[in-house]
C-alpha cells in the first residue's frame, strides 16, 4: 500500500512539470519598438529652401519618409541623405527594424516663405541742428512697421509706425517690418545726432601788425627773437570754453572740477579740442575747419586718442572755412596784447597779475568761474591764468623773419598752449610765455578758447 502511494505522488509531480513546460512554450514573445525619428532643423517658417536631416537612435533602423503629408509605409522613400525642402511641406518619417515594432511617426511642417523687405528710413540719419521728422516705409505690400530707439531692436510689441516720427535728440532709430505668413524683415537702423549747442561769446579782432615774443628784454630763449606778425580780421572767444558749453556739444565729460558750468572746461587734450571745434561748427550749420582722412565729421574719426596718433597728427585745417578752430599762437598773443604793443603789459590787461589772473599764488588751487577778474582792453577775460589754452601751432623756435598769418611749424612732437593756469606761477602766466605738451595729454589745467574767421 505504501509503495502505491509513493508511485501516485511521483505521477502527480510529473504531470505538473509537463503542464508548466507546456504553458511556457506557448507564451507569446515580446518585441521591442524602434525609437521615433528626429528632424534637424525642426519644423518652422523659413525664408529660403533648407536641408533637413533625419536621425534615429535605434542602431541599423531604416527610415522612410514622405513630403506630402501621407503617413509613411515600407514602400515610401528610404532616407539616405539630407532632404532638400524647397516649398512648404509636411515631412513625416517612420523607422523600421526587422523583428522590432515600427516606430511612431514623426511629423513636422516646414513653411518656406518670403522675407519682408527691409524698411527704409528717411532721412537716413546724420548730424542736424534741428529736430527731424523721420518717415518709415516698406516695399512689401501689406506689411506693417514697428520701431524702437536706443540699444534694443523692435519686437512685435514695439510701437506701430503710422505717421512721421519726431526725433528731437541724439538717438539711434531701429525699424523692422512684419507681414502675416512672412518672415520678419531685417532691422534697419539710423543714427541721428541733434545738436543744441551753447555758442561761445566772440570778440571781433581787427587786422593789424604787432611785435610777437618777449618784448621785456628778459632772458627767455623760447620767446625770442621778437618778430613782426601781421594778421587778418578774426574773432576770438571772450572767455575760455566753459564746462556748460563743452557739454552741450560733447556730452558728459570727466572734468577735474566737475559740476561747475561756468568754470573753464578742463581735462581737454589738443585732440579733443579738434573734435569740439568741428562739432560746434556742425551744430551751428557752419562748414567745419578740420578734416581727418578726408572727413570733417568727428564721428568718422574714431575715439579720441590717449596716446600719440599719426593719423590725428595729420589733421588738415581749411583756413578758408568760417568754422570754429583753435587760435594760432600769433592770433592768441595778438588778442592777449589787445591788438598791439602800445601798453605792453606783462599779463593780459595789467602788470599786476592779481588783478587779471587766477594762478598758484591764490588759494585754493582750482579753476574759477570765467570773467571774475578784470578783462584786457578788448574786454577779453582770463587770457592770463585760470586755464592753459591750446593753440593750433606745433611747438618750434621763433625766427626773426616777418610773417603774415603764420600757422606755425609744419611738424613737431608737441603743440603749444598759452596763458598759464591756476596751477602755474606768475612767470608762466605772462603774455609772451609759451607752454607745450603732447597733443594727447589731458590735464586739469588744459582747456581752450576758440576763434573763427571774420
Amino acid at each position: 500500500m505504501k509503495k502505491i502511494l509513493i508511485l501516485a505522488s511521483i505521477c502527480c509531480i510529473l504531470i505538473l512539470m509537463l503542464s508548466c513546460k507546456e504553458n511556457k512554450t506557448t507564451e507569446p514573445e515580446i518585441k521591442q519598438t524602434v525609437v521615433a525619428p528626429v528632424f534637424h532643423p525642426e519644423g518652422a517658417t523659413y525664408t529660403e529652401p533648407i536641408e533637413v536631416s533625419i536621425g534615429c537612435s535605434t542602431e541599423n533602423a531604416v527610415i522612410r519618409y514622405t513630403l506630402n503629408g501621407d503617413d509613411p509605409t515600407e514602400e515610401s522613400d528610404k532616407y539616405s541623405t539630407r532632404i532638400e525642402i524647397t516649398a512648404t511641406s509636411t515631412l513625416k518619417a517612420q523607422a523600421y527594424l526587422e523583428g522590432w515594432n515600427d516606430s511612431q511617426i514623426t511629423s513636422a511642417d516646414y513653411i518656406i516663405t518670403g522675407r519682408v523687405a527691409t524698411p527704409i528710413i528717411e532721412p537716413t540719419g546724420g548730424v542736424f541742428t534741428q529736430p527731424q521728422e523721420v518717415k518709415l516705409s516698406c516695399a512689401t505690400e501689406g506689411s506693417i512697421i514697428r520701431y524702437s530707439f536706443g540699444e534694443y531692436h523692435p519686437t512685435e510689441d514695439s510701437p506701430l509706425y503710422s505717421a512721421p516720427i519726431t526725433v528731437s535728440q541724439t538717438v539711434t532709430l531701429h525699424a523692422s517690418a512684419y507681414k502675416e505668413g512672412w518672415a520678419q524683415s531685417e532691422v534697419a537702423s539710423a543714427n541721428f545726432t541733434i545738436y543744441s549747442v551753447k555758442s561761445p561769446l566772440m570778440q571781433f579782432i581787427g587786422q593789424g601788425t604787432f611785435t610777437m615774443g618777449n618784448t621785456k628784454e628778459q632772458n627767455k630763449p623760447s620767446e625770442l627773437p621778437t618778430h613782426q606778425v601781421t594778421l587778418s580780421d578774426y574773432r576770438i572767444g571772450k572767455y575760455p570754453i566753459k564746462q556748460s558749453e563743452w557739454v552741450s556739444v560733447m556730452g558728459e565729460w570727466s572734468f577735474e572740477f566737475a559740476d561747475n558750468p561756468d568754470h573753464p572746461a578742463d581735462n581737454i587734450s589738443w585732440y579733443a579740442a579738434l573734435v569740439y571745434c568741428n562739432k560746434l561748427s556742425i551744430g551751428e550749420g557752419i562748414t567745419p575747419v578740420y578734416s581727418i582722412n578726408g572727413s570733417t565729421n568727428p564721428d568718422d574719426w574714431g575715439n579720441i586718442p590717449n596716446s600719440a596718433n599719426a593719423t590725428w597728427d595729420s589733421v588738415v585745417c581749411d583756413w578758408s572755412s568760417k568754422g570754429y578752430r583753435l587760435p594760432t599762437e600769433s592770433e592768441w598773443e595778438f588778442a592777449a596784447r589787445s591788438r598791439g604793443n602800445d601798453t605792453d603789459f606783462l599779463y593780459s590787461g595789467s602788470n599786476n597779475i592779481d588783478l587779471v589772473a587766477w594762478y598758484n599764488g591764490i588759494s585754493p588751487l582750482a579753476t574759477r568761474p570765467v570773467g571774475l577778474k578784470r578783462p584786457n582792453i578788448l574786454q577779453i577775460y582770463d587770457m592770463s591764468g585760470n586755464i592753459r589754452e591750446w593753440c593750433w601751432d606745433r611747438y618750434g623756435n621763433y625766427t626773426p623773419t616777418p610773417k603774415h598769418n603764420p600757422h606755425g611749424p609744419g611738424s613737431g612732437e608737441y603743440s603749444v598752449n598759452r596763458g598759464g593756469s591756476y596751477n602755474d606761477d606768475a612767470d608762466t602766466c605772462r603774455i609772451s610765455a609759451r607752454g607745450f605738451d603732447h597733443r594727447y595729454k589731458s590735464e586739469s589745467f588744459y582747456g581752450l578758447r576758440v576763434v573763427k574767421a571774420n
